[in-house]
């Protein structure tokens, strides 16, 4: 049975940038010391199952396939439903490819995180309904006044070996949202970001820019190794 338990983890604005913290408190993102955190819920390890589990998802057991985590580009006002008709239109081609880079670049970065797992862009899918899936919704200014971007996920039980028992609680499916006046690096590096929430990392305000969770601006577009170290612990 499914267990919708959602949980939100946001990207922050300050006023119109990105929040910096001070250059006296920002730590250098070590491997094995100050890396970000691990996101946990309950006492488990909150992240997408590893290439070639199964999720447990409306009734069955369904395998994490080659695509890995399927990704779609909607508009999330004034009806998230778009997600099920290819909802591509509502972001520019400039958008659509500097989000695209930040999955990619994260794509890349599977053998050294250890997860095996790629994403794929789908061009429809079922808002919230939809397993190993990621809906990316384009939203106003005025519906996140204080936030970049906001992953909100759904887990439920994964099976590891095939065996249909359960092994772990993993995300089954996850909304991003992004701010519509984000562009350019901003937007990559806000998005890849997200995504390090979904791959099992937590923010990280006190690290500096040798991470993508840390809120120091400019952020990096792509993993570190301090990053894929840390997500190789999850998987």
């Amino acid at each position: 049975m499914l267990l919708q338990l959602k949980k939100m983890l946001c990207y922050c604005f300050s006023g119109v940038l990105i929040a910096i913290p001070s250059i006296l408190t920002a730590q250098t993102c070590t491997l094995y010391s100050n890396q970000p955190p691990i996101f946990y819920s309950s006492g488990n390890v909150v992240a997408f199952p590893k290439y070639g589990s199964r999720t447990f998802f409306t009734g069955s057991w369904v395998t994490m396939n080659s695509e890995g985590v399927q990704y779609v580009y909607c508009d999330g006002e004034p009806d998230p439903s778009h997600c099920a008709f290819g909802g591509d239109y509502w972001f520019s081609g400039a958008h659509t490819s500097a989000m695209d880079s930040a999955f990619s670049a994260w794509t890349s970065a599977k053998t050294a995180n250890g997860s095996n797992l790629p994403f794929k862009r789908v061009y429809s899918t079922t808002y919230g309904y939809e397993p190993n899936s990621i809906a990316v919704l384009r939203m106003s200014v005025s519906a996140m006044p204080g936030a970049a971007g906001i992953a909100t996920s759904g887990w439920g039980s994964v099976d590891y070996n095939n065996d249909g028992v359960h092994d772990a609680w993993r995300i089954v499916d996850a909304v991003i949202e992004i701010r519509v006046d984000l562009s350019g690096s901003t937007l990559t590096s806000v998005m890849a970001h997200e995504i390090g929430h979904v791959m099992g990392l937590d923010d990280c305000p006190s690290c500096d820019s040798t991470t993508v969770m840390t809120y120091t601006y400019p952020a990096p577009t792509a993993p570190s190794s301090c990053d894929n170290a840390k997500v190789a612990t999850v998987f």
